[in-house]
């Protein structure tokens, strides 16, 4: 039979006494899908070599317990996926196998850490963007299409344990929005949701494009700064405040009746020994603006 673009046509090679079965048309591409850990249903594409740990310098960054700075490669070459471990402390396993270096096959589950699982495989162009719209779908909120509270809180999680490893600054703002009731029950929930969203566009075009921006719901949004002092949250604030005071959210031609507290919590801080009690102190500390 004649390959067509859809058909996968077997070769073979050895790698560490395995055959392998590899799929070269270019309509398929190599990836690693998140299964555990911090962003399930992240796609992540094998394009070359990819090394992945924790540190600041890894090409596929991730943070759990157990995670070594460097713990592992994944490296595309000559058609055949390899995964290899960099010496690290707790050590890597594909499908439950402690291994130093091994050869990917399609389905081949690799375990980093306690908690971290990525399942290896092939996809077309169209399976790749089913999984990352369902990725994006499970982690953003639907009336502003910020981060969600539980993708927010992840990344929480995940920044609260570099900054406390490495000792760096980790600023947490929280603003809420007074009298989105009040719109709500006087011109109802469209003009209500059309008022989060602006103020979501706002946030998002007044901060750094690193920072994480989200929508916790019912009108509270949160940020999360990495490297930023806590003694720089009032001047951020400020320059959100007025940048959103400057869009002149109307409604039926008149000022949206709203205003916003915020509040603010930061790393370091010894009394603070996890990530939801940083957020609670934001939470917390509210101010009238």
């Amino acid at each position: 039979m004649t390959p067509t673009q859809d058909t996968w046509e077997a070769t073979t090679a050895t790698a560490d006494g395995r055959t392998l079965s590899i799929t070269p048309p270019a309509s398929k591409r190599a990836l690693l899908v998140q299964v555990a850990g911090a962003h399930v249903g992240a796609l992540y594409n094998v394009d070359g070599t990819l090394v992945i740990g924790r540190a600041s310098d890894a090409d596929l960054r991730v943070e759990g317990a157990g995670i070594s700075r460097h713990h592992a490669r994944v490296r595309l070459a000559d058609q055949v996926v390899e995964f290899e471990d960099l010496g690290s402390t707790n050590g890597s396993f594909v499908n439950g196998q402690r291994v130093e270096r091994r050869a990917l096959v399609p389905g081949d589950r690799i375990q980093l850490g306690s908690g971290t699982v990525l399942r290896f495989g092939y996809q077309d162009e169209i399976d790749a963007d089913f999984y990352r719209l369902m990725f994006e779908s499970a982690s953003r909120d639907s009336v502003t299409e910020l981060c969600n509270q539980r993708f927010f809180m992840e990344r929480l999680r995940t920044e609260f344990a570099f900054a406390v490893r490495h000792e760096t600054p980790l600023l947490v703002i929280v603003f809420a929005v007074d009298g989105l009731r009040a719109i709500e029950c006087s011109f109802g929930a469209d003009e209500a949701q059309r008022v989060l969203a602006q103020l979501a566009k706002t946030a998002l075009a007044t901060l750094r494009s690193e920072d994480v921006v989200a929508h916790l719901g019912n009108g509270t949004f949160a940020i999360l700064s990495r490297g930023i002092q806590l003694d720089a949250a009032h001047a951020i604030g400020e320059r959100l405040r007025a940048q959103i005071a400057a869009q002149r959210l109307l409604i039926e031609a008149q000022p949206a009746p709203i205003n916003l507290t915020f509040g603010s919590a930061g790393l370091p801080n010894q009394s603070l020994t996890t990530p939801e009690a940083l957020l609670k102190m934001a939470q917390r500390s509210t101010t009238r603006s």
